[in-house]
């Protein structure tokens, strides 16, 4: 793991936050976010934050699938299907791509 580097003030961990809850919309693995609900619906809210862990902690993509797959199949009821994990790949390489390019080494 990397070192912590630099701490976000509140108004950066809000947009930091919010950025990955609408990529969370967009991901929509449930079907249930509109696309004129994309920044505001809160379906996902309660997940965004284990993504953020990992992805301040630079896991790899393979461990954020694996812990999507345990959280959409184990507690969300999904079945895991091929088409559902090449959604969850795509939002994982979106998710930390964004990271990366706007959010690297800061932490609340």
């Amino acid at each position: 793991m990397a070192g912590l580097g630099h701490r976000l003030s509140k108004e950066e961990s809000r947009a930091r936050w919010r950025e990955l809850r609408m990529l969370w919309n967009e991901y929509d693995p449930i079907g249930v976010v509109g696309t004129a609900d994309l920044e505001s619906n809160g379906e996902y809210e309660s997940y965004v934050g284990d993504v953020l862990r990992l992805l301040e902690q630079e896991a790899p993509a393979e461990e954020i699938v694996t812990k999507l797959r345990q959280l959409l199949t184990g507690h969300i009821g999904l079945t895991w299907s091929p088409e559902l994990a090449a959604r969850t790949e795509r939002f994982v390489a979106r998710s930390r791509d964004g990271y990366g390019a706007k959010w690297p080494n800061t932490h609340v």
